[in-house]
Parts: C-alpha cells; sequence; structure tokens
C-alpha cells in the first residue's frame, strides 16, 4: 500500500503512470492528479500519511503536508483557517522554488486582507500566482511533486460567536477545503500531486464520486490491501523496541505465534495494535502482554471487526482509578474533555482547555487528575502538574466513538444527558466556592469562571 501510494504521489506530471489505475480507467489516459484513501476508523490511514510525508521528505519530493487533527488542542490543526497558508509556508521553504517565497511576499503586500478570504482566492494568490511567475524561469524538473494531507473529516468549523455549531458546518468547511485543492491541481500552472486521507464521509465521498471524479485515483483500506502484513512489520519493529527499551535479552520474544496471535485480534484494525504496544509500555511488557492476550472476545474476525478494540478499550478503562461512589467517574472525566476538544460543550472556551483548567474544574482533591487517569495513559496522555499550558491529548478519535456507543461500551456507557448534568455541576460548585475546590496556583484565562478566591 505505501509503495503503490508513494509511486502516485511522487510520479512526475506528464510522466507515465505507472501506479495502480483506478476502476475504469485505461492505459494512456493522463494520470490522476488526486489520490484519496480512505478506510474505517482505526485502519491506518494516519499512519501511511505519515510515513508517505517522511519517505517523500527525505528524498526530496514533499512538498507540502497538513494533517487535520479534531482533538488537536491548537484551533489551527482542526480548522481551515491556516491550511492554505501552511502549504505555502511549506513550499516557499523548499529550495527548488526559486524565487517562489518573493512572489508570495509581493502578494501578501499587494493584498493583505485575503487570509480573510475563501480558501479558493486565498490558494489563487498564495499559491497559483506565484507558481505562474516563477514556472517558466526556473522550470519545473527539480521541483518536489508530492501533497500529502491526512484527516480531512477530522475539519471542524470555526467557533460561533453564538457558541452553537451543527454538523453541516464541519461539512461546509470541509468542501470549502477540496474545492481549493481541486482549484489547484486543475490550473496548469500547479504541477503537483495530491494525497488525501480521511473517513468515507458522505460529504466527502460525494465529492470524490462526482466534481473530482475524473482527477481522482481512490483506495480503500480493505482486506484486500492485506493490512496483515503491514501490522506484522509494525508489530516487529515496536517489540523490538521494546526488547531494547526493557533489556530483554531473547531476541525472539515473544515469538511468531503471538504476533499471528495479535494480527488475528486486529481484523484489519491497525488501531489495535497500536493501543496493545502503548499499554505494553504501562509496566512489565511480558505481563502487561499476558493480560492482553487472556481477553474476552478478541479475535472475532470480520462480523465485527471492532471487537478486539472494544474488549482492550473495555479492559483499559476498567483499571482507571475510579472512587466506589462513582464507577463511572472517569468515564465522565473523558467525555468532557471530548465534548469540549470537539466544541460540544456550550460555555466552553472555543479553542480546547489546558490540563491546568481540567485539574481545577474536575479535581476534589490535588493530583487526583494524574492518579485517577495513570492506569489508562495508553489511551490518554495527561501532562504532568507543571505542564504549563500544554493540553490532554486522546491518542485517537476511535475512543470518542467507542464512548458514544451504547452496544459497544456494554457496562461502561453513559449517557449524554448525564456526562452534561455531571459537567453541570462541576460549574455550579465552583460558582458556589467562588473558585475551584483545589485553589488555584496560578491564574487561568481557560474560563473566567475561574478567579482566585475572595
Amino acid at each position: 500500500m505505501k509503495d503503490a501510494t508513494l509511486r502516485s504521489v511522487t510520479q512526475k506530471r506528464g510522466s507515465p503512470s505507472r501506479g495502480r489505475l483506478s476502476p475504469g480507467s485505461r492505459t494512456g489516459e493522463a494520470p490522476k492528479r488526486i489520490m484519496w484513501l480512505s478506510g474505517p476508523a482505526g485502519t491506518g490511514k494516519t499512519a501511511i500519511a505519515g510515513t508517505v510525508a517522511e519517505t517523500c521528505k527525505k528524498d526530496g519530493t514533499l512538498a507540502a503536508s497538513f494533517f487535520f487533527s479534531s482533538f488537536s488542542g491548537s484551533e489551527n490543526r482542526y480548522s481551515k483557517r491556516c491550511f492554505i497558508a501552511t502549504l505555502t509556508s511549506h513550499l516557499a521553504e523548499h529550495e527548488a522554488l526559486h524565487g517562489f517565497k518573493a512572489q508570495v511576499h509581493k502578494s501578501i503586500e499587494q493584498n493583505p486582507a485575503f487570509f480573510h478570504r475563501r480558501l479558493r482566492e486565498q490558494a489563487e494568490s498564495l499559491i497559483l500566482a506565484p507558481l505562474r511567475s516563477i514556472r517558466k524561469p526556473c522550470g519545473t524538473a527539480s521541483w518536489p511533486t508530492g501533497i500529502i494531507i491526512d484527516g480531512l473529516d477530522e475539519v471542524k468549523a470555526q467557533q460561533f460567536a453564538n457558541g452553537r455549531r451543527t454538523n453541516r458546518e464541519d461539512e461546509d468547511d470541509q468542501l470549502e477545503i477540496l474545492d481549493a485543492l481541486f482549484t489547484l491541481v486543475t490550473d496548469p500552472a500547479f504541477p503537483f500531486r495530491i494525497f488525501i486521507s480521511s473517513r468515507p464521509e458522505h460529504i466527502i465521498e460525494d465529492f470524490f464520486l462526482s466534481t473530482a471524479h475524473d482527477s481522482t485515483l481512490k483506495l480503500f483500506l480493505d482486506s484486500k490491501y492485506d493490512p496483515d502484513a503491514d501490522i506484522t512489520r509494525f508489530l516487529e519493529a515496536k517489540f523490538a523496541a521494546v526488547r531494547r527499551r526493557c533489556g530483554i535479552s531473547d531476541h525472539s520474544w515473544p515469538g511468531m505465534a503471538v504476533l499471528d496471535r495479535i494480527v488475528e485480534m486486529s481484523s484489519g484494525q491497525f488501531i489495535v495494535p497500536a493501543v496493545i504496544m502503548r499499554w505494553l509500555e504501562g509496566g512489565v511488557p511480558q505481563e502487561q502482554l499476558e493480560e492482553v492476550l487472556k481477553l474476552e472476545g478478541v479475535g472475532t474476525g470480520p462480523k465485527n471487526p471492532f471487537a478486539t478494540l472494544d474488549a482492550v478499550y473495555r479492559y483499559i478503562l476498567g483499571r482507571a482509578h475510579n472512587p466506589e461512589h462513582d464507577p463511572h467517574l472517569v468515564v465522565k472525566w473523558i467525555l468532557c474533555i471530548t465534548a469540549s476538544t470537539r466544541r460540544e460543550m456550550p460555555g466552553f472556551p472555543s479553542n480546547p482547555p489546558s490540563t491546568q483548567f481540567w485539574r481545577q474544574f474536575l479535581e476534589d482533591k490535588t493530583g487526583e487528575l494524574n492518579y485517577r487517569m495513570a492506569p489508562i495513559a495508553s489511551l490518554i496522555a495527561v501532562p504532568p502538574a507543571d505542564g504549563g499550558s500544554s493540553r490532554i491529548t486522546i491518542y485517537h478519535k476511535s475512543l470518542a466513538d467507542f464512548l458514544y456507543s451504547r452496544t459497544r461500551c456494554e457496562h461502561l456507557y453513559v449517557k449524554k444527558g448525564d456526562y452534561e448534568s455531571f459537567c453541570a455541576d462541576r460549574i455550579a460548585l465552583v460558582l458556589k466556592n467562588k473558585g475551584p475546590v483545589v485553589p488555584l496556583s496560578t491564574p487561568t484565562s481557560d474560563l473566567p469562571i475561574f478567579p482566585k478566591r475572595v
């Protein structure tokens, strides 16, 4: 899969196509300018995009990249706002594009207001116009060839004044990005190929099947692309790293039988071995691995490809340090964090709050957040207390998908109304106390309801 993607991305414009042809294409047709890699959650799309980007950067063929993340602490990573500007910046840094940076500066000086215009207009002024100016004088033989864009389905609409948003608004921004990219690839001045990865959301799939149909090579990650081979290579590399880090002298550990077992458990879902390997880092690797292999309901095959992932999630979340009076407390915390990260919590900051904010909002005792979440560090990273303005990291979007599904969560499921009531109770407690339960050591600007006590 990675090799086919690399061939498509790095192929020079106008050269014979040696990559896989999309359905219905014929030998001799103009090669596709866009490759869309799609597949369900956890199938390794981001891993492939990251590997291709790293490989292209090493050999000088990467022109630009952008990795969207709906759980990023920075709005620049989940909104359209900096998308074209970031691609432009990457192009300007490439040594082969002589004169491009100067032309970009010229465009900005002439019309600085276009940063507030639609992405198509930004693409015209910041990318296409400079490319037209330098294309003939310097030629394109030494230019990079590929642009990598990952996580298009994770684009979120920017926060509106009333704090409300809908899926339709997110889709509008996703379509605006696609429209700008299509404008680029259909312009003769634009020599680059674009690799895009995303989940097969309806609005995105419809765009590639209609507007950009003739320009797009479509690849869907399913069993015919043999994910098992890639998962095996991933596991071999990760276990080798564990052996080096932990001083395990037995180079055959854990053995091919165990690798095959994990591959079978994964059912083609790349996220499963990724979570398992992070879990191994939380204790004695051999003991951690034994616990995973004992899980019930794993390796159920194609009938339920998420069965193993769900079992792993339930097992790890079950290890959280919940108090006796509320066995769902940590899940409620996670749901509050994910809801605010997805901008679904009215009254919360437009940007995802810092870890310091969550300590003040959730804790009844100093250090409670780190203590209760320590056993689930393979799913969520909580920065240390001196982490400043750093933010909590949820490693994969599939955790939120799991928590929102009653059938997948089983006994861990918390209804939306319950965690929203929990958040409301915490806000009421802060207001009653004129500050958080755990006093602030330093002021926070995340939310105005957190003044110092008076």
